[in-house]
């Protein structure tokens, strides 16, 4: 994608363009109560697997939308932080558990307290804020050195990005995009299988829902990450009254 546009016109178009995404995914995900938490909790503890379904239709869609941008643009996906070269496994780790139990005690993940919080509910609103600020805080904030002197410091430097078909082009003889296609292709055909052995446990909202949700997520990726926007330099984060210099030392 390649838009020669001025860059507060990109800006504009990012910024609107990432509005439209939003309504539609508040929108979808009002009709089809999609939620992870409430996905798990349904199927565990009640029994139903719809909801779990409509999740798993919506990441192969998202897989499958993700991969042909990747393939097909000149999006960059190195450059994101889901493949750096460094595997945070105790981050990873602690963030997970973190975040499930936030999502326990929030009943409902983010973006379905997202969902909430447009339909008036003052509790997914505090629940926003605070996890919206709690967020940045340990991102950069107060919580950034303690982050990065702990959990950041057991991570593993690879030699290259951490995606399955990077990972396994070191031990296969094979190109790291045919080895990702090869692990997508066999994770879709198993999660397919499974969609249409339960096919009926699924209404026409919930099929439609996971598509256009799934649709969502290359979406955002064209957006954000193709030539239209506007180009920025990677930041690094910075102790408090060591900022860096143009090329990237600290003073």
């Amino acid at each position: 994608m390649n838009l020669p546009l001025a860059p507060d016109t990109a800006t504009h178009f990012v910024v609107w363009g990432a509005l439209l995404i939003g309504l539609v995914l508040g929108a979808a995900g009002q009709a089809s109560r999609f939620c992870v938490r409430g996905a798990i909790a349904d199927w565990f503890i009640y029994g139903g697997r719809s909801r779990m379904m409509v999740w798993v239709l919506v990441v192969v869609v998202a897989a499958l939308g993700s991969q042909a941008v990747i393939g097909l643009t000149s999006f960059q996906p190195e450059r994101t932080i889901a493949w750096s070269d460094r595997f945070l496994w105790s981050s990873y780790l602690a963030g997970g558990l973190l975040f499930g139990y936030g999502m326990v005690l929030a009943a409902g993940c983010p973006q379905r307290s997202l969902v909430k919080a447009g339909t008036g509910n003052l509790r997914a609103i505090v629940t926003l804020l605070v996890a919206a600020v709690t967020a940045q805080m340990t991102l950069r904030g107060v919580f950034a050195e303690g982050r990065v002197r702990t959990v950041d410091a057991w991570g593993l430097q690879l030699s290259g990005p951490q995606d399955l078909g990077s990972l396994l082009a070191a031990w296969v003889p094979a190109s790291a995009g045919a080895l990702r296609t090869g692990v997508l292709l066999l994770l879709v055909t198993l999660a397919a299988a499974w969609l249409w052995r339960r096919r009926a446990d699924l209404t026409l909202l919930d099929w439609s829902a996971g598509v256009v949700i799934g649709l969502l997520v290359p979406a955002a990726w064209l957006l954000t990450g193709s030539s239209v926007s506007c180009p920025s330099t990677r930041t690094r984060w910075s102790p408090p009254g060591r900022e860096r210099n143009r090329d990237g030392q600290r003073r």
